[in-house]
């Protein structure tokens, strides 16, 4: 699908914020086996419109292969290296701590293009990407590590006046109008009803099944094209600031992207819509003590994307009279989320000693096929 994107970026400041001295992972420099990425620098110099845009590219042997431009479908994360026939285990991710499922079939559904927890995350939210490998990961975070650990770090809040932003964000996506046809042989005098339909192959001919009168052509991703022009839009707001003794942030964001196909009547929209909301805050309630914590919650609705209407389309007949698109939309089911997290530290500045970090929520994925 080919996007027409379009942002707008605005802001509202009372003064400039005086941000707290915070260690950050991102400061130390990368090896081998370690890389960090900025995500909030490239957040601000544009072009990243989900968690997958921030991996692409960015660390060397690591394959971020995008879902197949239809909505809802994920993204594929792995290293490089030796698969198993038996398992291809994706990548250990923790945000904040917390742990986020993100193999391909997390979704709970088993057929059709599954989406990716990952795109639950918004990249606004986002403040660096530590990606870990080799050896060292897996003995540090468990056996679950062995193919890699990536560790998100979300955004917190700053010291000062309160500072407000916001943002707006979309695309027109367009199909392809250029695809294959479907050819087939016609013998308009054979008694069978596929040879006169378009199925009188050179194969059929040469075992004298029939005898081509001509070749008929039809293409239905042309000539009855189900695609109409796909609008993505993304809002969202932060704002930060405290006393000298915290900091506090509060960020939203609503994401919706229509889907590729519109046959009325026949085709299910295959939309995906999310809102997430997240809360931070570091108090210092005493000398040498600080507490941070952070609230999360995400929502989504998403129409399983259908590979079957393209595929069955390329392999269906050349007679137009016969082809119905009602037979190649098949509702591969939807997928509802409501999901809550959190964490609560507590320690000395920069060396927190205690934590405690919990996920809860539901998701309903109903498969119709």
């Amino acid at each position: 699908m080919r996007a027409i994107p379009f942002a707008a970026l605005f802001w509202l400041a009372a003064s400039p914020a005086v941000a707290q001295t915070a260690g950050d992972s991102a400061a130390a420099a990368p090896s081998l086996d370690r890389y960090v990425i900025d995500a909030a620098k490239l957040v601000r110099e544009g072009g990243v419109y989900s968690l997958a845009d921030l991996l692409i590219s960015r660390v060397p042997g690591l394959l971020v292969v995008p879902g197949s431009g239809l909505t809802g479908a994920g993204t594929r994360i792995r290293f490089a290296g030796p698969r198993a026939l038996v398992g291809d285990p994706a990548p250990l991710i923790l945000v904040d701590g917390i742990r986020v499922d993100a193999a391909e079939d997390a979704a709970g559904v088993s057929t059709g293009a599954l989406p990716s927890r990952l795109d639950d995350l918004s990249p606004n939210d986002i403040e660096s990407i530590e990606v870990l490998r080799g050896p060292a990961s897996g003995a540090i975070y468990g056996a679950g590590a062995s193919a890699g650990v990536i560790l998100i770090r979300t955004k917190g809040g700053t010291s000062g006046p309160m500072r407000w932003e916001g943002y707006a964000q979309g695309a027109l996506g367009f199909e392809r109008s250029r695809w294959p046809a479907n050819y087939g042989g016609v013998d308009l005098d054979n008694p069978n009803a596929w040879a006169r339909q378009g199925g009188c192959a050179l194969t059929e001919q040469a075992a004298g099944r029939c005898v081509q009168d001509f070749v008929q052509t039809f293409n239905p991703l042309v000539d009855r094209s189900p695609f109409t022009t796909a609008f993505r839009r993304q809002i969202g707001f932060s704002g930060s600031g405290g006393p000298r003794w915290g900091a506090f942030r509060l960020a939203g964001n609503l994401d919706n992207d229509d889907g590729a196909y519109s046959v009325p009547g026949i085709a299910p929209a295959d939309v995906d819509r999310r809102w997430n909301l997240h809360a931070s805050g570091t108090v210092l309630p005493l000398t040498g003590l600080q507490v941070t914590g952070s609230v999360a919650r995400i929502s989504g609705d998403t129409r399983l994307p259908m590979y079957w209407p393209v595929q069955g389309a390329l392999m269906s007949s050349s007679d137009s009279t016969a082809f119905a698109w009602s037979r190649l939309f098949i509702d591969p089911g939807k997928e509802t989320l409501d999901r809550w997290s959190g964490y609560l530290e507590c320690g000395a500045p920069r060396r927190p000693a205690w934590r405690y970090a919990v996920s809860w929520g539901s998701m309903t994925s109903i498969n119709s096929m």
